[in-house]
C-alpha cells in the first residue's frame, strides 16, 4: 500500500507534467507559421449597390460573384470562403458607414467593390491607412490606378479614361465621325468617363459640338433630349456615356422624341447592357457599343461561363455578371497561391499583382498601378431567336491606362 507521502508526489508529479505540456504546446503554437493556426472562414466583404440608381448593377454584380463562389463551393486552399454583403444605396457617406461596419466589425480580409467612383475615392485613404486589400470590381475613378495609387487598391474592371479615351479615338479613326454630341451623368464616375470619351475623340482630331450633363436618377430626361435635338444638324453622330435606369430613359427617349436613326449613335456598353435591353426593346436595335466584353464572343471560356451561368439561374449573362465572375476568380486565384494564408498580405497582395488567368473576356493580367489590361469589344444590338442581344464585331486589345493610337 502507498503511504500518504508517496501518493501525494505521484499527484504532483501529474500536476506538474500537465502544467509543462501546457507549456510546450504555447510555445509550439507561438512558434507556429504565420497563419498556420487560422482555421476559420476567408472574410470577403461585398459593397454593391442593391438600392438607388445603381441597383440595376449591384444585383447582377452579386450574382457574379455568386456564381464563381459556388463553382469553387465557396473554398480555396481548404479555407471556406464567407461572403458577408452591404448596399451602399448608391451614395457616399452610407457607403463610407457600411464599409467600415465590414473592417471594424465584421474583420474582414478583402473587400470587393464598390460600384460607386465618388465612394472609391472616399475609402482610398482609409483602406491603405488600414491596410485592407479592395478589388474595385467597378469604380473607374481614374486616379485611384495613377496620381492616387495604394499598394492596397486593385481594380478588375476598367479606369474612365482607360475605356472612353480609346472609344473616342475608335469614333473618329474606324467610324469616321468627325464632330460629336457627347451626354453623360453629373456625377464623379459619370463626368471622367464622359470626359476620357471627349479627350480621346479631339486628341484624335474631332470637334465637340455639346456635352449635355444630367444628375445620376434623372427621371425626366425632356429637357435633355431636347438639347441634342436643337444641336442634331451640327453633328455626325451622339456619344451615349450612360448606365442604368438613365440610360434606359435616354435609350427609350431617343425613340419617342423622334431622333432615332437621323444621327448615329455610338454608346458605352453599360447603356445597352443585356440587363437593361428587355427595358429598353427594339429602342435599341441596331445601336453600336464599346465594352470589355461580349457575350456572344465564341472562345471556351466564355462558352464554358455562359452554360455554367445558364445552369445556376436559368437566364443568360450579363456583362456586370461577368464583371465580377472575373473579380471572383482573380481573387480566388490569388488565395489558392498563397495555400488560403490571406492574412498574410503583403504576399497575398504579391499573388494578387501577377495573376494571369484566362476569363470570358479573355486573358486577365494587372498593369504596374494594379489595373486591369482590357481589349475593348465593339459590339453591335441585334435579335438572335427573338432575344436582343451584343454581338461581336471588333476588338482593339491589349489597351494599359497609358494607351496610345496605334499607328
Amino acid at each position: 500500500m502507498m503511504s500518504n507521502a508517496g501518493s501525494w508526489a505521484k499527484r504532483a508529479g501529474v500536476r506538474w507534467a500537465g502544467v509543462l505540456g501546457g507549456v510546450l504546446l504555447s510555445v509550439l503554437l507561438a512558434a507556429a507559421p504565420a497563419g498556420a493556426q487560422t482555421a476559420g472562414p476567408i472574410k470577403i466583404g461585398v459593397l454593391h449597390d442593391l438600392t438607388g440608381p445603381l441597383s440595376v448593377m449591384g444585383k447582377d454584380f452579386n450574382e457574379g460573384l455568386k456564381l464563381y463562389m459556388s463553382e469553387i463551393n465557396y473554398q480555396v486552399a481548404t479555407r471556406k470562403i464567407e461572403l458577408i454583403f452591404e448596399d451602399p444605396e448608391s451614395k457616399v457617406d452610407p457607403g463610407i458607414t457600411k464599409m467600415r461596419k465590414l473592417v471594424e466589425k465584421d474583420k474582414v480580409n478583402l473587400i470587393l467593390g464598390p460600384i460607386n467612383s465618388g465612394l472609391a475615392y472616399a475609402m482610398r485613404d482609409y483602406v491603405d491607412r488600414n491596410k485592407i486589400p479592395t478589388v474595385l470590381t467597378m469604380a473607374t475613378a481614374t486616379d485611384l490606378t495613377q496620381g492616387k495609387s495604394s499598394p492596397y487598391v486593385f481594380r478588375t474592371s476598367y479606369g474612365s479614361e482607360q475605356l472612353n479615351v480609346v472609344a473616342g479615338w475608335y469614333a473618329l479613326k474606324k467610324l469616321g465621325y468627325k464632330r460629336a454630341i457627347v451626354m453623360g451623368l453629373d456625377y464623379t464616375g459619370g463626368r471622367e468617363q464622359a470626359g476620357g470619351f471627349v479627350k480621346g475623340f479631339k486628341q484624335a482630331g474631332g470637334t465637340v459640338v455639346g456635352e449635355i450633363y444630367a444628375p445620376l436618377g434623372t427621371a425626366d430626361w425632356a429637357p435633355y433630349l431636347t438639347k441634342v435635338k436643337a444641336d442634331l444638324d451640327k453633328t455626325d453622330f451622339v456619344a451615349i456615356v450612360l448606365w442604368g435606369p438613365d440610360a434606359i430613359r435616354v435609350i427609350r427617349g431617343f425613340t419617342e422624341y423622334g431622333l432615332k436613326g437621323v444621327k448615329p449613335v455610338f454608346v458605352h456598353g453599360n447603356a445597352v447592357d443585356e440587363a437593361l435591353l428587355p427595358s429598353e426593346g427594339d429602342a435599341a436595335l441596331g445601336i453600336l457599343s464599346f465594352l470589355t466584353y461580349s457575350p456572344t464572343v465564341n472562345t471556351p471560356e466564355n462558352q464554358r461561363f455562359k452554360e455554367l451561368f445558364r445552369k445556376q439561374y436559368a437566364k443568360e449573362p450579363s456583362s456586370y455578371h461577368e464583371m465580377t465572375y472575373l473579380a471572383a476568380k482573380v481573387v480566388g486565384e490569388a488565395i489558392r497561391h498563397v495555400n488560403g494564408k490571406i492574412e498574410d498580405t503583403p504576399r497575398f497582395m504579391a499573388e494578387l499583382r501577377k495573376i494571369q488567368v484566362e476569363t470570358p473576356q479573355g486573358s486577365f493580367r494587372f498593369d504596374d498601378k494594379q489595373n486591369a489590361i482590357i481589349d475593348l469589344h465593339i459590339r453591335k444590338v441585334e435579335k438572335m431567336n427573338g432575344v436582343l442581344v451584343n454581338t461581336y464585331l471588333e476588338r482593339v486589345p491589349g489597351i494599359a491606362q497609358a494607351w496610345t493610337p496605334p499607328r
